[in-house]
């Protein structure tokens, strides 16, 4: 059976021409399909963004991510969907595990590492000892890749129009003193006359009434002399 012809032909041609490009992979798909295999090929456009990290990887690393996307035991769609758990696949030697896990949710049926989790997204073939499904990612073994770093913390969303920031509370024993006069009210200082006199820096004020106030008593007590004197000016003639 011709494994690369039709994953070529039903959208997974890139993972078709890589697997042929390593000759023990290749080897190692063709012996294990006697006893049933099954294959989740990434999608082209998955596997087009994926080859430059594949590029990056040694060759024993190239030759385990290949076999780990295959699994030594046929399953059907429907068996799929009723051997939900781990997997051993044909990267997996002993201590190096190389699992994946199946879970379906209804009719979807994804597969997961601790690295991520892909769906499948379209049957090549489902005919016994043969199976080969079509993913929407590259699925990624831990033994292999790192898990991406955490996102940083989204930023806190900013306020609403309307909603206003509480200020600040001054702290307890300080900023204590004497309270500040209040302003007076633009009626009183820019556009009215205030009933008394506005008190200078220097009191002037208060010394210009005091001063007015003395004129008249000076004045009062000048005609009240006055008044003496024409009293005693006639009393006198008017003895003689």
């Amino acid at each position: 059976m011709n494994l690369t012809g039709i994953m070529s032909a039903h959208g997974c041609k890139v993972f078709a021409e890589t697997l042929l490009t390593n000759p023990a992979a290749s080897k190692t798909y063709q012996e294990s399909l006697e006893g049933g295999m099954t294959v989740f090929c990434p999608g082209d456009d998955a596997m087009k963004g994926f080859l430059p990290k594949y590029k990056n990887l040694t060759a024993p690393k190239k030759e385990a991510f290949l076999d780990f996307l295959a699994v030594p035991t046929y399953y059907s769609m429907a068996m799929l969907k009723s051997n939900n758990g781990p997997m051993n696949t044909l990267a997996t030697d002993g201590a190096n595990k190389f699992e994946l896990t199946v879970q379906n949710d209804g009719e979807k049926v994804t597969l997961k590492t601790r690295i991520n989790t892909v769906k499948i997204v379209d049957t090549l073939i489902d005919e016994q000892p043969l199976a080969i499904y079509a993913t929407d990612k590259v699925l990624l073994p831990k033994e292999l890749f790192k898990a991406s770093a955490v996102e940083a913390p989204a930023p806190a969303p900013a306020p609403e129009d309307g909603d206003v920031a509480d200020s600040p509370k001054p702290a307890k024993g300080k900023g204590k003193g004497k309270k500040k006069k209040a302003a007076p009210s633009p009626d009183e200082s820019a556009f009215g006359d205030s009933d008394s006199p506005a008190e200078g820096p220097d009191g002037e004020a208060d010394d210009a009434t005091a001063d007015d106030a003395g004129a008249v008593r000076i004045i009062g007590g000048a005609k009240a002399g006055l008044m003496v004197s024409l009293l005693c000016l006639f009393a006198s003639s008017w003895l003689l």
